[in-house]
């Protein structure tokens, strides 16, 4: 694989990775706000509220469906710019991206405080932004607007 298909995967992999990290970061937020010194006190019967079948709706359509979504583009931009010897290992590469994201906010939650974890849940997503920006037009892209040989270069170079 050459540099440019590693950091299109690379890009992919981080954003898997932001996902994981939100969702291991309700845990550190939850520890945080059951505090006795917590700014915002959070009791277990408030924490119920998820229970609430209109905020599961209202969670599914702000962070379930933009996830869904990012799921399915990212196997497709990785299975255009992978080599198909290693094109399986860098999906399945996904589910453990998910992990480490989920990794990654429990160990910080170990030396910062909810807000802290909030702005530091910034990195995995700015970072996968600028690759995105920066990475290549994907082979099928530069073949529906008939740049051939550019596409063939592509993918004869995997």
């Amino acid at each position: 694989m050459d540099a440019a298909k590693i950091w299109t995967t690379f890009g992919v992999l981080l954003n898997v990775a932001s996902c994981g990290f939100h969702m291991g970061y309700l845990t550190i937020l939850f520890r945080d706000l059951r505090a006795e010194n917590s700014p915002i006190p959070l009791t277990l019967e408030q924490e119920s509220w998820i229970n609430n079948i209109t905020t599961l709706i209202l969670a599914r359509l702000i962070f379930g469906i933009p996830s869904g979504g990012t799921i399915v583009l990212n196997a497709i931009i990785i299975a255009e710019f992978s080599n198909p010897r290693i094109r399986g290992v860098l999906l399945n590469a996904k589910s453990s991206f998910v992990v480490l994201g989920v990794g990654y906010a429990h160990l910080l939650g170990l030396f910062f405080d909810w807000r802290t974890l909030a702005l530091l849940g910034l990195i995995l997503p700015v970072l996968s932004l600028l690759i995105t920006i920066t990475w290549p037009e994907s082979p099928a892209w530069l073949a529906r607007r008939g740049h051939y040989e550019h596409c063939e270069k592509i993918l004869i170079g995997s």
